[in-house]
C-alpha cells in the first residue's frame, strides 16, 4: 500500500509517522506501507501525471490540503469515504471542516480531516514585558502591533536580530502568511458568489502589502533559518515573536538566555495572542486531510491503516510530535486543556475561517505563491515595487477568472 504525505518544516512529523507505521507492521505483517514525502508542487504534479496517463503510479492513500478536495474529487480521483470506512460521518469533527471534505447534499464526502493549524501571534514574554504597559491591548490592533514591533526593534541591537521569526519553510512569504491581513482589510480572495477572483481589488492589495511591509521595514527576515530547527533563533533570543498555526511547547524554547534565566534555571515563556485585527471577520484555520484514491487496489488494507492512523492514541502521538491540532472535537479539547493560555485557541475555533474548497483555488494559490516569492526576492534586494506587484496580481486575476469560467 502506497501512502503519500506532504512535506513539513518539522521533521518530527515523519519520525512519528514512521513509528506508527512500524507498529502497524507488527499487527499486520502481511501489509507493507510504502511512505513517500512530497512537496505541494510535486504532489500536485504526481496526481496530474496519473490523471493524464494511468500508467503513472499513484498512491492508495494521500494527504492533501483541504482546499484540494473539490477539484480532485470532481476529476474522479477520490473514492467516497463511506466506501472505505462504512458508517463514517463527520459528526466527530467541527462543522467548519465539512466543506473541506467535499461534503455533498446526500452526505457523500471525499476526504477526512486529519490535523489542522490555528494561526496566532506568539511572543517571548521575557522580551516584550518591558516594551508595553498593556501588551494584550496593543496586540489587538494592527497599529498597536506595529508599535510593539518598532519598540522591540529599537530595544535589541544584537547582530542578526529580527522582531519576527519567519515560520515559512521557504524563507519567503506565501498566501497563507498574508491571508489574515487581507481579511483585516475587509478583502476576500473571491467575490461573494465565487464567479470571479477578487485578488486585484484595493483592499486585497493593501492587505497583502501590510504583511510585506513587515519585511520591508526590517521586522521580518527573508530567506533565513527558521525556529523549527532544534536550536532556533526564537530560542536563542534573536527573534521575539512569530506568526504560526502551531501551538507552542517548551521544546521550541530550549535555551535559557539571560544570566538571570541561568540562575533561575527557567526556560523563556511564550504567550499566544489572536492575530492583530483591523476589521477581520473570523480567524484563519487550515487543515490537512486524508483521501483514498479511486485507483486503490487493496481497499481492506487501506481501511485497516486508516483506522490505525485515526485511532485516538496514534492521533494524539502524531499531532503532538509537531505541535499541530488533531481534527477530532474531543482530541482538540484535550490539547486546549494542556495550558490555561491555550484558551486563545477556543476563541479561534468559535469563529474559524478557512480558504475555500473550490476547483480554482489550488491554481490560485500556486500562482499567488509564485508572485509572493518574486516579491520576497525583490524585498530582500531592496528593489520592491508596488506597481509591479499590482500588475502581477492583475495577471493572476485574469488567469483565475478564465479558469473559473471553464468550471
Amino acid at each position: 500500500m502506497k501512502f503519500w504525505v506532504l512535506s513539513d518544516i518539522d521533521s518530527a512529523k515523519f519520525s512519528s509517522l514512521k513509528g506508527i507505521i512500524s507498529k502497524f507492521a507488527l499487527d499486520y505483517p502481511r501489509i507493507k506501507v510504502e511512505l513517500s514525502v512530497k512537496t505541494r508542487e510535486t504532489m500536485w504534479e504526481s496526481l496530474f501525471l496519473h490523471l493524464r496517463d494511468s500508467n503513472n503510479p499513484i498512491a492508495d492513500l494521500i494527504e492533501i490540503p483541504h482546499s484540494w478536495t473539490d477539484i480532485l474529487s470532481k476529476l474522479g480521483m477520490f473514492s467516497e469515504m463511506e466506501k472505505v470506512l462504512e458508517g463514517i460521518n463527520l459528526d466527530k469533527y467541527p462543522d467548519f471542516l465539512y466543506k473541506g471534505c467535499g461534503l455533498q447534499k446526500d452526505n457523500v464526502f471525499f476526504s477526512l480531516p486529519w490535523w489542522m493549524e490555528l494561526y496566532t501571534l506568539q511572543y517571548r514574554l521575557d522580551m516584550v514585558k518591558n516594551i508595553s504597559s498593556d501588551m494584550a491591548t496593543e496586540l489587538k490592533s494592527w497599529r498597536g502591533f506595529l508599535n510593539v514591533c518598532e519598540k522591540i526593534k529599537k530595544a535589541n541591537k544584537k547582530k542578526d536580530f529580527f522582531v519576527l521569526e519567519n515560520a515559512n519553510p521557504s524563507g519567503a512569504i506565501s498566501l497563507y502568511d498574508v491571508i489574515s491581513c487581507v481579511w483585516n482589510r475587509g478583502g476576500s480572495l473571491f467575490m461573494e458568489d465565487f464567479n470571479r477572483a477578487a485578488i486585484s481589488k484595493r483592499e486585497v492589495v493593501k492587505g497583502v502589502e501590510d504583511f510585506l511591509k513587515l519585511a520591508i521595514n526590517g521586522y521580518l527576515p527573508l530567506f533565513k533559518e527558521n525556529y523549527y530547527e532544534s536550536k532556533g533563533l526564537l530560542s536563542e533570543g534573536l527573534r521575539a515573536m512569530v506568526f504560526t498555526g502551531r501551538y507552542y511547547s517548551s521544546d521550541r524554547i530550549s535555551e535559557p538566555l539571560s544570566e538571570q534565566h541561568l540562575i533561575d534555571d527557567k526556560k523563556p515563556v511564550l504567550e499566544a495572542a489572536l492575530y492583530p485585527n483591523i476589521m477581520r471577520d473570523g480567524h484563519f484555520v487550515s487543515s490537512a486531510n486524508l483521501a483514498v484514491t479511486d485507483d486503490v487496489k487493496e481497499i481492506e488494507e487501506v481501511k485497516l491503516f486508516l483506522k490505525t492512523l485515526l485511532s485516538g492514541h496514534n492521533l494524539k502521538t502524531f499531532t503532538e510530535s509537531f505541535s499541530v491540532f488533531p481534527c477530532l472535537k474531543t482530541s482538540i479539547e484535550g490539547v486546549i486543556r494542556l495550558n490555561k493560555n491555550y484558551s486563545v485557541y477556543r476563541k479561534i475555533l468559535s469563529r474559524a475561517r478557512m480558504t475555500p474548497n473550490i476547483a480554482a483555488f489550488p491554481t490560485y494559490e500556486f500562482l499567488m505563491n509564485r508572485v509572493l516569492w518574486d516579491m520576497s526576492v525583490k524585498i530582500a534586494k531592496n528593489n520592491y515595487s508596488s506597481q509591479e506587484f499590482v500588475k502581477k496580481l492583475i495577471f493572476i486575476q485574469s488567469e483565475v477568472d478564465y479558469l473559473m469560467s471553464l468550471y
